[in-house]
């Protein structure tokens, strides 16, 4: 046997082998791999001697397959897969399918095509569906004839049979582009002798559509539709409509209105269907008769077709002779026919003087048949004209009753077009039993009507059962009765609102006493009658602390608008109720009125209050003091306050200081400062102590020489706080207490037993030196530096430090020098500090001698000083003896001195950045302690600006110590270095480095070969590092991968992919899990066809981390990689067993973007939102999925993020539904979201859907939806909102980050500024006009948006836009403090905005 034929051999036996004991779930490919290698019994000895050579590079019998197609065109390979099409295997069959398929135009043979179409003639859906992609693979243009000529023999010789399988496989054909040779083909079979090749000629030209749209073809066509069987006359006119516009030829418009005249219905319904191609300019009298005649029609199929022609034609068609035969049509009892008639009343325009329609449409209202009531009542919203407005509301109104949830939506959404509405008793009656509905979505219906009623009404039922809902605590039913309740509270004065909340405070119901509060505090002023505040007293004293939170919050809002003089009497009158927090929160409340409520009653309630038992009442009477200041600083209250600095509580101690101190600052320093006195000199120690640290807050608008006097004078009392405080007191003077006499009690306090009493003196005494650095105070203290106390030499020292230069004179400067050599360490150690910190202006020899003698000190801290002094001297310290010195003390056995020896080195003027000190830093970097390592890594840092070179030969050398520290921080000091230390020997060393023992030292190589760039990507480098991804150590591995996925450069990412595409089949788990992050780091660069066809196999891969990062890196690498088999497995992915699998799924699902919109990955992720489990999510758990880029917390708020951000593609009505269904779900993320999916789709809402969709957005996480607002703003039935719902909108807009509105019509939306009476929709266009930059001038009667897409002018025809417009604009600009009221000038043209 020739080679040939051994190859063939080999081949079949591998054929046989995929399908020998498969069972029916596919095996892995290694199973299959293993059972093929593992027969070496076979009884072909040709086998045996080379199965194992066609299977050594690859995995599985499969793979050897793929790879053969691939390759040069095989023979062999292609007859055997031919023949394995035909074989009983099942397996065998799709997989040769597929073997075929990846062959492509190589295997385009008429044995091929016709042994394909065989198999998609069978009933295994899997097979045939490998079949038809076989076809699409191999068919280009010019084999596509040769296909659609083999289809049409089947459907000779199997006909009607055949027809589902072979229209199956032309809608797939379809994408092709259709070439003569396929055009002949069809047009020999429409003129067949046989009606049946006819008939499936017609449907393939349907099926093909515009693609097939050429003269010729339109003609045969036309002619067809004569023909003298029924079915090629019905297919012909289908054909026609499918092509569409193109095939509105003259002859196709006279052939439709002859089709219409034929005896058979379905002929005729086709071709009134196919008018649907016509033109405006086509439509003639002919057509609009053939129209009208068919309205009357026997057959409703006909009727039907007419009604979906004339809703798609639209204004194309005259409305006037249409309307009423429309209207008149026979319906009775005819669902189908009554809705297509109404959608093409909509269609067609105004039905102004045609009131019998609008009749006609009010009696379908009354059918039996809920879709026939819904659509009656979308009608009458869309055409109703104001002649038969009341007729028409009154019919909706009793449909609204209706117990259909779908009809009760459609009612009130004709309602809402209707609006405003006027509060009648059958409205308000539809209403409440609207509320009483359980089913969120039907009670939102008549819920959303009271928004846009002109007005509210007076009706305590409405508001008690919106109350009620309103305490769920999640859902769309519980947000949207808040959410009314909260509008309503801000936009009406309905008295009946307000008695409905007094009456539920005394509600058993915890929850609806709290949300009456809540909307009482909405109300606010509005709200403040006697009652209302009695209520609210009286709930400040609930049992509920949520209730009591909200009626504080109520009260507060009144007591600041509503400060009258019988909310005060009521606030007093119950200032000693029995239950404290009633006091407390009535007192709270008198403070918020401030000086309004600073009565003569009010003032004495408050301090006979002071007294109470309660520390949280007290607390707040001495804050509602303090706000009183200026009506309330009398001799009795300031008494009073002056007590209350000695509470025992000290909160209330706090409150009742801050009191003072901000009368004493502010109204009434003399009294205060006078009553203080008296205290200090009364008192006992604690309210004397107390009454220093007022006088001390208070500051310098207290420091006369009497307070000051005293003050010094409490230096020397027996209490050490009183010391303590008297010191600090005197340090908050100012420049009032820089006397010798106050320098020299502080300096004598410094000797006090008590260390308090010392820290106190020395802070005051640097606050008073720093403050008034005079001679006569430095004076004092060159002479107190040679005390004979230690503490006050000590802190003399530390004083003259931080004064700093103004210090700097020639005596300070020698006696902190001499000082230096102290017998005392802490003296030693401030001098030098000092010196330090007058920095150069001491340095000179002397001072130079003794720093660097006191780096030899016995004590750490001083040495420590020392350096650091050294260091602060800059270039002045650059001498021989002073780095010897610091060399040194890089040595030092004190961690402190190491670390400042080697900051003060890196200080030093890089001169001095001789070998030496480098070699000395570069020992240190092997430090054991870390700050000794990171002082000496950023010395040398500094020191390689300048002197780079010698710096780096000494790491590279260090890169190769015998200790581990020192090789791990010289990597790490080159990386640092980066770029600038790339030659040639550096990435040798650390090529090196990769490899080493130490993990700390590979890692450290990793993170700096990242560092260095480009440069550094040579192949030895990726090699390493490649190597390194399958390291034993996590933080190593993860070192490694991250560094080779930041491979920076077309070249450097080249040599990455080509390394790492051999890593991801490595047999070490680590290296391929890794290589997979490498990739998807690399980016859109790595999808190359071998790394895309192992990240499919990846996927599957055995070991779970392997299969999480594959998912990673598809996300990463994005559309590019994103193969049909990929997204088909990403839609599994998503709702997999695994946690991190389905994070990472979702992420990368997030990334691929518009090329997962799919079928069915469209329909999985609608199913995830509606909560239906398919095929793939069945016995799925549904936990908490938080993928890394998904803002959500569940599967059903990711799957509304990743439909929105698919774009058009996932514009489809099943998507819309399925989001639409999210808002109405109790979780308040998955609503956000779905709103913003919504908005980047592009969605046409309904008034009613925009409506839910600014509810829901009406909560404080919508702040990062700003298409959902953009969308909602669009939206033409935006513009029917009632102004109270425009308020919250403008209020939430407001807050959303990373706002664009560029698409919102800024031209119609101010239009709607005159149909309302506030200034709402003002402050909406106004807002969206500073957003959009777009300026606002008043041109005549007019107003003008100028932006840069240029000129918009717009008016009223009355004018009233332009006068409400520019004042309510001008009015804001005053309020803003952008516009003074004489510089307003009434000008033709005047920029507002």
């Amino acid at each position: 046997m020739g080679e040939t034929g051994k190859i063939k051999t080999v081949i079949e036996h591998i054929v046989r082998q995929l399908g020998h004991d498969i069972p029916t779930t596919e095996s892995t490919y290694v199973d299959r791999a293993v059972a093929t290698v593992k027969n070496v019994d076979d009884e072909n000895p040709i086998v045996r001697e080379n199965v194992h050579e066609h299977l050594s590079d690859v995995h599985g019998a499969w793979e050897a397959i793929s790879e053969m197609c691939d390759g040069k065109m095989n023979t062999n390979l292609l007859d055997t897969l031919v023949a394995a099409t035909r074989s009983e295997n099942a397996y065998i069959q799709r997989r040769a399918c597929q073997a075929l398929a990846k062959m492509g135009e190589k295997a385009a043979s008429k044995d091929t095509i016709e042994a394909l179409i065989q198999i998609t003639l069978l009933e295994n859906p899997d097979i045939t569906e490998s079949a038809r992609e076989a076809l699409l693979e191999i068919s280009g243009e010019k084999m596509l004839n040769i296909v659609i000529d083999a289809l049409f023999r089947v459907l000779k010789s199997d006909g009607d049979r055949a027809w589902n399988s072979v229209r199956a496989t032309l809608n797939l054909l379809s994408v092709r582009s259709i070439g003569n040779g396929t055009l002949r083909v069809l047009l020999q079979a429409i003129v067949d002798d046989s009606p049946k090749t006819k008939e499936y000629a017609c449907r393939t030209f349907s099926i093909l559509g515009t693609t097939a749209a050429t003269d010729d073809v339109i003609r045969a066509i036309v002619k067809a539709t004569k023909d003298a069987n029924q079915s090629v006359q019905k297919q012909a006119c289908k054909a026609l409509f499918k092509i569409g516009a193109k095939a509105s030829t003259p002859d196709a418009i006279k052939a439709l209105p002859e089709a219409t005249r034929y005896d058979d219905a379905n002929v005729r319904s086709a071709a009134y269907r196919a008018f649907q191609i016509l033109d405006k300019h086509q439509i003639d009298d002919t057509i609009t008769k053939a129209l009208l005649k068919a309205l009357h029609d026997t057959d409703d199929k006909v009727i039907l077709s007419v009604c979906e022609s004339v809703t798609a034609l639209g204004a194309k068609v005259p409305a006037t002779p249409l309307f009423s035969a429309i209207a008149d049509a026979s319906i009775s009892g005819k669902p189908n026919i009554s809705i297509a008639i109404c959608k093409a009343l909509r269609s067609i325009g105004t039905t102004k003087h045609f009131s019998h329609v609008i009749k006609a449409v009010i009696h379908m209202t009354e059918s039996d048949d809920d879709s026939v009531v819904a659509t009656a009542c979308e009608t009458l919203g869309e055409l109703c004209d104001p002649f038969c407005r009341t007729l028409a509301i009154r019919s909706i109104i009793k449909v609204a009753e209706h117990s259909s949830s779908n009809v009760l939506k459609s009612a009130v959404e004709t309602l809402l077009n209707l609006s405003p509405l006027h509060a009648d008793e059958q409205l308000v009656g539809t209403i409440i039993k609207g509320l009483e509905k359980t089913d969120p979505h039907i009670h939102f219906c008549p819920a959303i009507l009271i928004l846009e009623m002109k007005k509210i009404p007076e009706d305590e039922n409405i508001f008690q059962m919106l109350l009620s809902q309103s305490t769920q605590h999640t859902g769309l039913k519980a947000q949207t009765a808040l959410y009314i309740l909260i509008n309503l509270s801000q936009t009406t004065s309905c008295k009946a609102l307000g008695t409905a909340m007094v009456r539920a405070i005394t509600n058993i119901d915890a929850n609806v006493r709290t949300n009456a509060c809540e909307v009482l505090a909405n109300i606010g002023e509005k709200a403040a009658t006697k009652e209302v505040i009695e209520a609210l007293i009286k709930a400040i004293g609930d049992e509920n602390k949520d209730v009591r939170i909200k009626a504080w919050s109520a009260l507060k809002r009144f007591t600041q608008k509503v400060a009258t003089k019988e909310v005060i009497e009521a606030l007093t009158k119950v200032i000693r109720h029995e239950v404290p927090d009633v006091r407390k929160n009535v007192c709270k409340a008198l403070g918020h009125m401030g000086e309004t409520a600073a009565t003569e009653e009010v003032i004495r309630a408050l301090t006979e209050t002071i007294g109470d038992e309660v520390p949280d009442v007290r607390k707040n009477v001495y804050r509602a003091l303090g706000k009183m200041s200026k009506k309330a600083a009398t001799k009795q209250m300031i008494e009073a306050l002056t007590k209350g600095i000695g509470d025992t509580d000290l909160s209330a101690r706090h409150y009742a200081q801050e009191a003072l101190i901000h009368i004493g600052q502010k109204v009434a320093t003399e009294k205060v400062v006078e009553a203080l006195m008296k205290t200090i000199a009364d008192e006992n120690g604690t309210m004397k102590s107390n009454a220093l640290v007022i006088l001390g807050r208070i500051g310098t608008q207290a420091a006369t020489e009497e307070v000051i006097e005293v003050l010094i004078k409490a230096i020397g009392d027996e209490t050490c706080d009183v010391r303590s405080n008297a010191c600090t007191s005197l340090g908050q003077m100012g420049e009032k207490a820089a006397t010798n006499e106050v320098i020299e009690a502080l300096i004598n306090a410094i000797r006090d037993e008590k260390m308090a009493v010392q820290w106190s003196a020395s802070k005051a005494l640097v606050r008073v030196g720093t403050t008034a650095a005079t001679e006569q105070v430095i004076e004092v203290l060159i002479k107190a530096i040679g005390d004979e106390t230690a503490d006050v030499r000590c802190n003399v020292c530390k004083l003259l430090g931080q004064i700093g230069a103004k210090a700097a004179t020639n005596e300070v400067i020698q006696k902190l020098t001499k000082t230096t050599g102290d017998k005392v360490p802490s003296v030693r150690s401030n001098a030098l500090e000092a010196l330090g910190r007058i920095g150069e202006k001491a340095a000179n020899k002397g001072v130079m001698e003794a720093l660097t003698k006191a780096t030899g000190d016995e004590v750490p801290g001083v040495r420590s000083n020392a350096l650091e002094a050294l260091g602060r001297m800059g270039e002045k310290a650059a001498n021989k003896e002073v780095m010897r010195a610091l060399a040194k003390a890089i040595g030092d056995k004190d961690v402190r001195v190491r670390a400042m020896a080697c900051k003060s080195l890196g200080c030093i003027d890089m001169k001095a950045g001789n070998q030496e000190v480098i070699e000395t830093l570069t020992k240190a970097i092997a430090d054991a302690n870390d700050h000794v390592r990171k002082d000496a890594l950023e010395a040398l840092e500094r020191i390689g600006e300048k002197q780079k070179s010698k710096v780096i030969e000494a790491l590279t050398r260090a890169t190769a110590d015998a200790s581990g520290y020192l090789r791990s921080n010289a990597c790490k000091s080159l990386g640092w270095i980066g770029e600038k230390a790339t030659t040639k020997e550096v990435i040798e060393a650390l090529t090196k480095a990769v490899g080493d023992e130490v993990l700390d030292v590979r890692k450290n190589a990793c993170k700096s070969l990242e560092q260095m760039g480009e440069r550094a990507a040579t192949i030895e480098v990726i090699e390493a590092l490649v190597k390194a991804i399958g390291d034993a150590h996590d933080y190593e591995r993860t070192n490694a991968w991250q560094v080779l996925g930041r491979m920076d450069g077309k070249v450097a990412a080249g040599k990455a992919v080509e390394t790492l595409t051999k890593a991801i089949r490595d047999e070490n788990k680590y290296a391929r899990s890794n290589a997979w992050l490498s990739l998807g780091w690399i980016g859109e660069k790595a999808a190359t066809k071998e790394v895309i066809e192992t990240l499919t196999k990846a996927i599957g891969d055995d070991v779970l981390l392997v299969r999480r990062n594959a998912w990673i890196a598809l996300g990463l690498m994005g559309a590019k990689a994103a193969t049909k088999e990929l997204i088909e497995a990403l839609s599994k992915a998503i709702v997999d067993e695994d946690h991190g699998l389905r994070s990472n799924a979702w992420l990368a699902l997030e990334r691929v973007g518009e090329k997962a919109a799919t079928k069915q990955m469209m329909e999985a992720l609608t199913k995830i939102i509606v909560g239906v489990k398919g095929d793939a999510l069945e016995n799925t758990p549904f936990d908490s999925i938080r993928a890394f880029l998904l803002a959500g917390d569940d599967e059903k708020s990711n799957a509304c993020i990743t439909l929105g951000r698919m774009g058009e593609k996932a514009a489809t009505k099943e998507v819309f539904d399925a989001l639409m269904n999210a808002i109405g779900v109790d979780d308040n993320y998955v609503r956000i979201n779905a709103c913003e999916a919504l908005g980047l789709l592009h969605y046409n809402a309904s008034v009613m859907e925009c409506l839910l969709m600014s509810i829901t957005l009406d909560s404080e996480r919508s702040h990062n939806c700003g298409s959902a607002f953009e969308w909602l703003l669009v939206q033409p039935s935006f513009r029917k909102f009632h102004e109270r719902v425009i308020r919250n909108v403008t209020l939430r807009l407001m807050g959303v980050e990373r706002l664009s509105l560029g698409m919102v019509p800024v031209k119609e939306l101010s239009l709607c500024i005159v149909d309302q009476p506030g200034n709402d929709w003002s402050n909406l266009v106004t807002f969206i006009c500073i957003i959009n930059c777009v300026a606002v001038t008043q041109n005549g009667e007019g107003i003008e948006f100028v932006s840069e897409k240029g000129h918009e002018k717009v008016s009223s025809a009355d004018g009233r836009l332009c006068v409400k417009f520019v004042k309510e604009l001008v009015d804001w600009k005053k309020k803003q403090g952008l516009l003074q009221q004489e510089d307003f000038a009434g000008s033709s043209v005047c920029v507002l905005l």
